[in-house]
């Protein structure tokens, strides 16, 4: 009886120590599950400030409690009314593959990603997964949480380890500009300076040179000049130049907004302030993927995605351009229709560059590759291989219900032209070449193209020959025989008019050259008439003399001269007249 009791007793405190060591084992499992899943996600920092207008920075970080992981993922969202998302930068990630690229949305206030890396995955506390650039809106708190997070154990069963997701706190603290009030300027003292810049003479505009050339004229009644360079566009300067002093030289400037506050002094005291802003952006938008988010890029008209930011200028446009073509500029668009078409390409292997520009001039340049599968070649059912000058080139064929047929023709020295066809709802089609075809060697080959725009391969080439026609070889004969004659008929004709021509010109000058040969004959005699009556008289009068006197020696000479003088001049006139008639008569 005590023994049986006794056994029961020992039985029952065995029992109990059983199931005291159980408990205690599953105690220290749990604790030891509870401390493998220590992994966090943690957004650094924790806490910071930033003035409405600036931009700030915050990383996304993992520490694995001494495990390792091959993957995370998490979903961010933040107050979208006191924070926008200028960029998004994974350049410093510890992932190298990504299921889902880091992604934003304004409008939504989220921010997505989905990384992890091979064996042997990651160890660490301060593993930085992306990098986001916020840009203050507003003055307010914002405050930044993870909605949705994992972190997978690199174990071969992707077991998630994550038990912690610190948030982070951005203090937006009013702009300075809207604080800052420049005390008035008193009455006499100069106006505000007109400052220009050779460098960024537009100050709305943003440029990617951070040295910077400002001038100013000053009036001859100022003193002194004052000016300083900062964030503020109502810093009021407070250093003294001399009025010498018309310009002034800044020499790499950080990226972002500057303000340039100078005014004047004279002898009433300082002035108005002027302010000249500069924005400097010499970073390039950051790096993209191009992808086609309908397949393999395969197929004409290609659908084309892609979007990226800019830390500070923002996206001005982007450019698109397909192997050695040229650029075509596109708009920028929402994330969420950031979808572009790329007009129809041949059929093939094609590269694709797309260049980011921001509104400073800085580019990002990406490069994908695409392929353009071509469709069905049409088929060639009949056609000629043989025709004749004054007979038409028809092909006959069959493709797809409705689509263009596109015929190329070319003759032994290069390519001819074009024609086009629509093939009917059964797929036939029929094509007439509709230009006249020289005899000669011809080819011929045809391809297709859908309403899509996507085209098939060119069909082989086909061969045929023009051959002149017979009548038109017998009618080109006697066109030449006959051409030979008109043209001899022509030449005689020609020459029997020239001669013809002459004969009358000569007779017609013979009658002319008579007539004048009269008409100088008559004026001839005409003036030698007047000159022998002259003669006579003063023969007359010499006679009449000797009625008076005896004429002396002299006088009596003279007579005797003039009488023969007067015969000789009238004889050689008349042979002289006899001779021109002879020669003007043959």
């Amino acid at each position: 009886m005590f023994q049986t009791l006794y056994k029961k007793t020992l039985y029952s405190k065995l029992a109990s120590i059983f199931f005291v060591a159980i408990f205690c084992l599953t105690i220290f499992s749990l604790a030891g599950v509870r401390s493998a899943s220590a992994a966090s996600l943690y957004l650094s920092p924790s806490s910071s400030n930033v003035s409405a207008g600036n931009i700030i920075s915050t990383k996304v970080s993992v520490d694995t409690s001494g495990k390792s992981i091959n993957n995370a993922e998490g979903t961010i969202q933040f107050p979208s009314d006191l924070l926008d998302v200028v960029s998004i930068s994974k350049g410093s990630s510890i992932f190298s593959l990504w299921v889902e690229e880091p992604k934003f949305s304004n409008g939504e206030g989220k921010i997505t990603f989905n990384g992890g890396l091979p064996n042997p995955g990651y160890v660490g506390s301060g593993g930085n997964i992306i990098s986001i650039t916020f840009r203050a809106k507003k003055a307010g708190t914002a405050t930044i949480v993870f909605a949705d997070g994992a972190v997978r154990e690199n174990d071969g069963l992707g077991t998630d380890i994550l038990s912690r997701k610190n948030s982070s706190t951005i203090n937006i603290e009013p702009s300075v500009d809207s604080v800052a009030v420049p005390p008035p300027a008193a009455s006499g003292t100069p106006k505000a300076p007109v400052v220009i810049s050779s460098t960024h003479p537009d100050s709305k505009k943003w440029y990617n040179i951070s040295d910077v050339d400002l001038s100013w004229n000053t009036p001859n009644d100022v003193t002194a000049v004052s000016y300083i360079v900062g964030k503020s566009s109502a810093s009021v300067p407070k250093a003294n130049y001399d009025s010498s002093v018309v310009g002034k030289k800044l020499a790499n400037l950080d990226d972002g907004v500057w303000y340039f506050n100078i005014r004047f002094k004279n002898k009433n005291g300082w002035g108005e302030l002027a302010r000249y802003k500069i924005q400097v952006d010499t970073v390039a938008p950051n790096p993209f993927k191009v992808v086609f988010p309908d397949s393999d890029g395969s197929g004409a008209g290609n659908v084309v995605s892609f979007n990226t930011t800019d830390g500070l200028s923002g996206i001005n446009y982007y450019q698109m351009k397909v192997g050695d073509g040229q650029y075509v500029r596109v708009s920028p668009r929402p994330e969420s229709s950031n979808e572009y078409v790329i007009s129809s390409q041949d059929p093939g292997k094609h590269d694709l560059l797309v260049k980011a520009v921001d509104y400073a001039g800085n580019e990002t340049v990406q490069s994908a590759e695409f392929s353009v599968i071509p469709i069905k070649t049409p088929q060639i059912k009949d056609y000629p291989s043989e025709l004749t000058e004054d007979k038409v080139l028809k092909v006959v064929g069959l493709s797809y219900p409705l689509t263009n047929i596109e015929m190329q023709v070319d003759d032994a020295y290069g390519h001819q032209g074009i024609q086009n066809s629509v093939t009917l709802d059964d797929g036939s089609f029929e094509i007439i070449w509709s230009k006249n075809l020289s005899d000669g060697p011809y080819t011929f080959k045809v391809r297709a193209i859908n309403s899509n725009g996507e085209k098939s391969e060119f069909s082989k080439d086909f061969s045929f020959t023009v051959k002149k026609s017979p009548l038109v070889g017998v009618s080109s004969w006697m066109l030449s025989w006959l051409s030979i004659i008109i043209l001899i008929i022509l030449i005689i004709g020609t020459i029997s008019l020239l001669g013809f021509y002459f004969i009358y010109r000569g007779i017609k000058i013979k009658k002319k050259v008579d007539h004048n040969f009269r008409t100088f004959e008559t004026s001839v005699h005409k003036a030698f008439d007047l000159l022998r009556e002259n003669v006579r008289e003063q023969i007359h009068n010499l006679e009449k003399t000797r009625s008076k006197r005896d004429l002396t020696k002299e006088e009596e000479k003279i007579i005797k001269h003039l009488q023969a003088n007067l015969t000789e001049a009238e004889e050689f006139i008349e042979q002289e007249m006899i001779e021109i008639s002879n020669k003007t008569s043959k």
